[in-house]
């Protein structure tokens, strides 16, 4: 919004004039705007200083804002002299939140900066009582150019000031829920013993000013420079204002003027209570549709039944010794999840309340502690006049109106008279609570899916779930696959089979990826009676034979692709995500019992020391390393490699943080560009060596995700890497962690651009075989067993073993077309299940 000398004039409240100067009698109304802005304050800034310095100012009344370093409010000197000073004057002293560097964050982390900055600012832990100093609406910052800082809104952050140096001043949006202020003129005091003449210099031109005032070195100064150049700051302004040419302003002001596209949000919500007839709470809430105003009421967690009355839009929670409520007592029904903490409620009870989406507190300074909610305080609409004060006027605030409140015609009156201030207010909109919440608090795609994984509950019981003998026949399916396309000579396996009726398609090449599950399958097999023991330890003999130590460069290793009749290498490549997978394998052929260190003497023969740099283990393209650290398999690859006794680096390890969301963040917001998030290799972490933490919380969002669009749309998703029947002849297919309107990904292995289209990827999206019995494995619930019944009914082959997958949008499985790594993996999930859901025993 562009913002002309009118509308400025129009919304100019008079308070911000220059009280003490009027304007000559003939000037027009001044129509360029100057803000003040004063920084650098630091602990170093002693007390004396920083009071001399803005004594001046208070005295000709001049309106500024205070943007302290947050390491001032360490000093009890410093931040005694700010309070006081913020107390003092209200209505002519912002407190502005100082946030360098905040505009690099993401929105999770711009948020929790920011909340623990206003706990720090108002001496306050997060979410306690709210002050002066911990309400801010202004951050002050130094983003070189645009930035968004939506994300602060829900802590009541309306306004920006980006103080970096320019020559001029831009007004305009940072995106939707917030404005900016671009662009400073800066003054170091300790620099100009006399700053006037720079100071007319600067207004000399036309066009707005922000005037950041710094007190960075004003330690070195004698107590009456500082003073005499306060002053002559002070008399230079009163110079510039009293000609009209220019006016002051808070920063905080600034937001005000884009009027309707900047408006203060008021939430209303209403308690039922027990004290009030219903016709009196009735008689209110019509009296309020008429008016055109909306409100949310609330009710008691757990009242109505295990889940509440689902007409009330927010719950209040009760302590734990009072029938605190279970996890479907935490909202209503849909995505937005509210609940009001009452003053003094004990430790469970707001543990509990961590499921909210927001939550409410008598008096609480706005907070976005990482647990998961947004905090925001309420306001007695019995005290609701301080919010039309000045000083408070700009901030959204949450009204509560309790059943004292309409108990009586009387008052009735009295609250609807309250709210009549902010309906006549032009810069504010009254809204109910979901209203408020969605509109002060942008999307973080991001953070809504870890929020969903810790709200995601499968329930207990699965009536459907798979009988072992239904597994096992399920096992004796995928077996079938080997013991039609295996190659005797070698003991390998056809890689790819696809049988139509005019013709044969065999893919006689493996990889290490392919290798690895040839031999899962065949402990599987072993393990589930599908083959004797003779017959498995004779089969395992070959696999560890056909095992190639090649040179690669000048290394020893596996190559990236070997002949499946020969055995004999097609490649001088070496693959180190494929060789991590083989690397896990061969560890749990190791440790079987029947063949315990068949695979050392092989192993020890690969230079795998010497692919990993820097703690990356590396590929080898065309004889040079290739890193392989950003991508999905290296956290598994990592794993199998630390597992010989190599040391490996993983992309989902988050160093030096305390478990939390904050960590759980980093991770998340780690994935960007790593690729789709599948099922694989994922959770054949949990069938080899067990998951780890990180693992762990990816198979919960992923799963979550998966249960929750099944939920929503109806549509079965299950993700993860397949070959497919058509060009170009494989995907990698899951979750994309970072985006709403692109959620599941179908990347094709081609750069081709017909296949980065919408119809290609709703065409080829996949609930994929393997992952559904990974799931089931993994994360045994109906919806595991939904999507594995889905499979074993569509995708089953006679003497093939499984199709890779169920195409989602046609629900019809690949007919004829099949392969080795989606019968291994299932065997192998299958095995883990009928063990007890247990890694094997590893030495």
């Amino acid at each position: 919004m562009k913002l002309d000398r009118r509308t400025v004039l129009r919304l100019l409240a008079p308070s911000i004039l220059f009280p003490a100067l009027p304007l000559p009698s003939r000037a027009a109304a001044p129509s360029d705007a100057l803000f003040v802005v004063i920084e650098g304050i630091d602990p170093t800034t002693r007390a004396d200083r920083l009071r001399a310095f803005l004594v001046p100012f208070l005295d000709a009344g001049i309106p500024f804002g205070l943007a302290p370093h947050l390491s001032a409010w360490s000093d009890p000197a410093s931040a005694d002299v700010l309070r006081r000073t913020l107390a003092e004057a209200p209505e002519r002293v912002e407190p502005i939140l100082s946030l360098p560097g905040v505009h690099m964050l993401p929105a999770y982390f711009q948020r929790r900066e920011a909340s623990d900055a206003i706990a720090r600012m108002g001496d306050v832990p997060a979410g306690g009582p709210a002050t002066a100093m911990s309400a801010p609406v202004t951050i002050a910052t130094d983003a070189p150019g645009f930035a968004n800082f939506d994300a602060l809104r829900c802590l009541g952050i309306r306004n920006v000031l980006e103080l970096a140096a320019g020559q001029s001043v831009a007004s305009q949006g940072c995106a939707g829920l917030t404005v900016c202020l671009r662009g400073a003129t800066r003054l170091v005091l300790a620099d100009r013993g006399d700053p006037a003449p720079w100071l007319e210099s600067v207004f000399a031109g036309p066009g707005w000013v922000q005037l950041a005032l710094s007190l960075s070195g004003v330690e070195r100064l004698p107590l009456p420079d500082v003073r005499l150049r306060a002053q002559r700051i002070v008399d230079a302004i009163g110079r510039e204002l009293a000609e009209g040419r220019r006016f002051v302003a808070l920063p905080r002001e600034h937001a005000r003027w884009f009027g309707a596209d900047q408006l203060r949000l008021v939430a209303l919500r209403i308690e039922r209570g027990t004290q009030a007839s219903p016709g009196a709470l009735a008689a209110l809430e019509a009296e309020l549709r008429t008016l055109g105003i909306d409100v949310t009421e609330t009710v008691p967690a757990g009242a109505g039944g295990a889940g509440g009355d689902d007409d009330a839009g927010c719950r209040t929670l009760v302590n734990a010794g009072q029938g605190a409520p279970g996890p479907a007592d935490m909202g209503p029904g849909g995505d937005f999840h509210c609940m009001i903490v009452p003053a003094g409620s004990d430790r469970a009870t707001t543990d509990l309340a961590a499921d909210a989406d927001l939550l409410l507190v008598p008096g609480a300074a706005p907070a976005f502690d990482g647990r998961g909610p947004v905090i925001r305080g309420e306001t007695p609409v019995s005290e609701a006049a301080g919010l039309l004060a000045e000083g408070a006027s700009m901030r959204d605030a949450v009204l509560a109106i309790a059943p004292a409140d309409y108990a009586t015609a009387p008052a009735r009156r009295a609250t609807l008279d309250a709210l009549q201030g902010f309906r006549l207010d032009p810069g504010t909109r009254l809204v109910d609570v979901p209203t408020f919440f969605r509109t002060t608090t942008s999307p973080d795609p991001v953070f809504g899916l870890l929020r969903d994984a810790r709200r995601h509950r499968p329930g207990e019981g699965d009536p459907e779930a798979l009988s072992a003998e239904e597994l096992l026949a399920d096992a004796r399916q995928a077996w079938s696959y080997f013991e039609r396309f295996s190659v005797a000579a070698t003991g390998l396996c056809v890689d790819t089979a696809d049988v139509q009726e005019d013709g044969v398609w065999l893919h006689r090449e493996m990889t290490m990826w392919d290798l690895g599950s040839l031999i899962a399958a065949v402990m599987a097999a072993h393990e589930l009676g599908l083959i004797p023991e003779r017959d498995f330890v004779t089969r395992s003999e070959l696999l560890v034979r056909a095992l190639p130590v090649t040179r690669v460069g000048e290394l020893r290793l596996p190559c990236e692709v070997i002949s499946s009749d020969t055995g004999a290498p097609l490649s001088e490549d070496f693959n180190a995500c494929d060789t991590g997978r083989l690397l896990s394998v061969l560890r749990m052929l190791d440790a079987y019992p029947p063949t315990r260190g068949i695979a050392g003497r092989k192993i020890a023969g690969w230079d795998l020391s010497a692919v990993v740099k820097d703690g990356h283990v590396h590929s080898v393209v065309k004889g040079r390393l290739a890193d392989r650290f950003r991508s999905h398999c290296a956290h598994y690859t990592a794993r199998a490699f630390r597992a010989r006794g190599i040391d490996a680096a993983s992309p989902y390890e988050v160093p030096d943080m305390a478990p939390g969301p904050d960590r759980d963040m980093r991770l998340l917001l780690a994935l960007a560009g790593l690729g789709p998030l599948g099922a694989e290799p994922l959770l054949l972490e949990a069938l080899e060596m067990g998951l780890s933490e990180p693992a762990n919380l990816l198979a919960d969002v992923l799963f979550a995700a998966q249960s929750r669009e099944h939920e929503s749309s109806g549509r079965l998703v299950c993700l993860s890497e397949a070959p497919i029947n058509r060009e170009p002849w494989f995907t990698y297919q899951g979750l994309n962690v970072t985006s709403v309107e692109n959620r599941w990904a179908v990347n094709a292995a081609s750069a081709d651009a017909r296949f980065n289209t919408p119809a290609f990827r709703h065409e080829t999206m996949l609930v994929n075989s393997k992952a559904a019995y990974l799931w089931v494995a993994a994360r045994p619930s109906a919806y595991a067993t939904l999507l594995a019944r889905h499979v074993r009914a569509r995708a089953r082959i006679d003497g093939m073993g499984f199709s890779p997958g169920v195409f989602a949008a046609s629900g019809e499985g690949m007919k004829g077309y099949s392969d080795v790594n989606t019968n291994g993996i299932i065997l192998e999930a299958i095995a883990y299940i009928l063990r007890g859901r247990r890694p094997p025993a590893l030495r």
